[in-house]
């Protein structure tokens, strides 16, 4: 069955799959090729007739991952669209949540099926995912500053958020949204990128609430970061003097040139925000400590084991002692800076997640980077859940930390005791999952119990 939405651009024929209504790439931006080509993003014209939005639009173009799973859909430049899981009975002011997703802004896509709003729409809470642009295309690389390279806008990715965000606005009321009552949601980078948006005087008023999942302590780029753009170039064949031959390249010569960086994975490809001086005037810290996020209620967290996804071959002794620092120095570290700083003025909530199931520990994985989000999405179904269908423990974290979630969504309280800077309470899923005290206490025990 068809649905059909008039939307400001024109009318968007979604359909309905039992109880939820979904519309499956729907453009929130001119198509960023031809002259538009590493620009800022410009807002979609209105079109004739009715848009059929029932198929996932292509991704944007991206490195693959070590943990990421293909899931075939084309890479095109042409890429910016969105979608949309609402409850099949149209009610009005049904709370938004805006997923920002991460992959090291050089990977991932709104399709990706984890990410699926199915159970959030069953429980009254509309779900808007999106693509923006990764990598060389998304500017996050300091090129802007080389000569012939000027028109290249850095951190064209985030006016894309910015853009889609805007969509939201404007356009979420007609699926039955709530345009006062929208919370950005984001992971690893995606939750550093929201991060930013609390702070940015662009985004002011554009949502209310905000859920950081993982938000990764990523140093931006700014003008010393000349070594790896000498890198980037030299990947391309190219040097500071012909480096404005990028723009004329064609999406597999970037596409090669970016794999030869990277070594063909997107975390090794070096991704950052950049320090323009317009859009971002400091690096992430520093945006967190001087700007200003007032009214903005959060939850916040990290997992257990974010550390093991980034740890390189070391000896066996020491493993769980370097597990633990790089969780705390890439993780643990800003998510207790922006608690701190929020819970003086607005509702903080913060959380980790432990749980490992037997069949988990059984392949030596724990709670590592991004395995939290099976159980945020309740898509223990999906490709991304392959290791724990099935497992009943999972399920009950699952209905915990997803019901949680909905009702910060609708509320802004997901449950347990608010988070202050003086015993830092924070709750922990596992499978007794209850509330402790000092979350940043990171030479204690607490952190992680790794005797599980």
């Amino acid at each position: 069955m068809s649905v059909k939405v008039q939307i400001n651009m024109g009318i968007v024929e979604g359909f309905l799959e039992g109880n939820i209504r979904k519309w499956y790439g729907i453009p929130y931006a001119e198509q960023p090729i031809g002259d538009l080509r590493f620009k800022k993003t410009k807002a979609k014209k209105s079109w004739k007739g009715v848009l059929e939005t029932k198929r996932f639009s292509p991704k944007c173009p991206q490195l693959p991952t070590s943990t990421g799973k293909d899931n075939g859909l084309e890479q095109n430049e042409d890429c910016l669209y969105l979608n949309i899981w609402a409850p099949k009975d149209k009610a009005t002011k049904l709370p938004v949540i805006f997923w920002i997703h991460g992959g090291a802004l050089a990977s991932g896509e709104g399709s990706n099926d984890a990410y699926y709003g199915d159970s959030f729409a069953e429980n009254g809470v509309i779900l808007v995912t999106f693509n923006y642009r990764l990598g060389i295309f998304g500017g996050f690389y300091n090129l802007s500053k080389l000569s012939g390279l000027e028109e290249y806008v850095p951190n064209a990715g985030v006016y894309d958020v910015l853009e889609a965000l805007k969509w939201v606005n404007e356009n979420i009321q007609a699926f039955g949204g709530d345009v006062n009552n929208i919370t950005i949601m984001g992971e690893s980078a995606g939750a550093t990128i929201v991060a930013a948006l609390m702070h940015l005087p662009y985004a002011k008023g554009l949502f209310h609430k905000a859920i950081l999942q993982s938000m990764s302590n990523l140093t931006f780029k700014d003008d010393e970061e000349f070594y790896e753009v000498e890198r980037l170039l030299d990947a391309y064949g190219l040097g500071k003097e012909d480096a404005s031959n990028l723009l004329h390249m064609n999406t597999e010569e970037l596409m090669e040139g970016q794999n030869k960086y990277s070594g063909g994975n997107a975390m090794n490809a070096q991704c950052r925000p950049v320090v323009d001086g317009k859009l971002f005037t400091g690096h992430l810290v520093e945006i967190i400590e001087k700007g200003d996020s007032q009214g903005i209620p959060i939850l916040i967290g990290t997992n257990c084991d974010e550390g093991s996804m980034f740890l390189e071959k070391v000896d066996h002794w020491n493993k769980d002692a370097r597990v633990q620092m790089l969780t705390d120095k890439l993780f643990v570290f800003t998510t207790t800076i922006l608690a701190n700083k929020q819970s003086k003025t607005d509702k903080a909530f913060v959380y980790r997640f432990d749980f490992t199931p037997a069949i988990a520990k059984s392949i030596k994985l724990k709670a590592y980077h991004g395995a939290e989000i099976v159980y945020v999405f309740n898509r223990l179904n999906s490709s991304m859940a392959n290791v724990i269908k099935g497992v009943k423990e999972a399920k009950e974290i699952s209905n915990l930390m997803h019901f949680a979630w909905i009702q910060f969504a609708k509320t802004g309280n997901p449950g347990w005791n608010q988070y202050n800077e003086k015993d830092q309470a924070f709750f922990v899923f596992d499978t007794e999952s209850h509330l402790e005290k000092g979350y940043s206490n990171i030479t204690s025990d607490k952190l992680c119990d790794r005797k599980k």
